[in-house]
């Protein structure tokens, strides 16, 4: 959003069609085009559900999930995304990675009921603005903690798939969490509910269809394939089993 900063939330261009009439389209696929592309993959998942296509819906509703959870990264929304530029480099690992592998299992996934979104082109921009105020934020508190902090306090080494690699220690970790008083939690939480929504939404304007069918057949499908599967490899071993009688024997 730092490209587009001096524009302001409240005059960039709500639709992708309007934006391309006002930044050029190379600006557009080197800068991001996420809010936009999150209301299009919604879109082409109410299709989906229409035509009651499983593969397709599968597809786009976990596409669709990629991106929310993409939106919903402050860092996600600055040219800055891995501290490149504030000697914090790394710091993106810190935040989407990190943090969370430590204290995920602590987190509170339950966000009630899904609700239908009335303009998700909005709220898809919502969601990205939000992200984006919270940007100083996630970059100050660990530059204020990494001052008071010795480097061989502030890392540490560990072992992953049998090989020593340095992450942030467990202690500069829990800091910075606690520093941002549970945001990382909250993130989560956003796109989880956004995910569930935008789903919910996709379905509420495909007509409700009734998916019963769907898992019918694919489990027919998935039997009759399985079936074919192991009936090929009872010939293929019968075909292929030697016979006994026309092994030598020893002597």
């Amino acid at each position: 959003m730092d490209t587009y900063h001096h524009m302001g939330f409240a005059t960039l261009p709500k639709y992708f069609s309007d934006a391309e009439k006002l930044i050029h389209e190379d600006s557009l696929n080197q800068h991001g085009i996420l809010p936009w592309h999150i209301f299009h993959m919604q879109k082409s998942l109410t299709k989906a559900m229409q035509a009651k296509d499983a593969q397709a819906i599968l597809h786009l509703a976990s596409d669709l999930g990629h991106y929310i959870a993409d939106a919903n990264v402050p860092l996600h929304t600055t040219h800055n995304y891995d501290g490149q530029f504030t000697n914090q480099k790394g710091i993106h690992a810190l935040w989407e990675t990190r943090v969370p592998e430590l204290y995920a299992k602590k987190y509170d996934y339950l966000i009630g009921k899904a609700e239908y979104i009335q303009d998700v082109q909005a709220h898809a921009w919502k969601t990205v603005q939000l992200s984006h105020n919270a940007v100083d934020s996630v970059l100050s508190f660990e530059s204020a903690l990494s001052k008071d902090i010795k480097t061989d306090e502030k890392y540490a080494f560990e072992e992953r798939n049998h090989t020593t690699i340095r992450v942030y220690s467990r202690a500069f970790a829990l800091q910075y969490s606690n520093a941002l008083q549970g945001q990382v939690e909250r993130k989560m939480r956003s796109s989880i509910k956004m995910v569930a929504d935008l789903w919910y939404t996709s379905w509420i304007e495909a007509g409700q269809p009734d998916f019963s069918t769907l898992i019918e057949k694919k489990n027919i499908k998935e039997s009759a394939e399985k079936e074919a599967i192991l009936d090929g490899q009872s010939n293929c071993e019968h075909q292929h089993k030697p016979s006994t009688k026309t092994l030598p024997t020893m002597k």
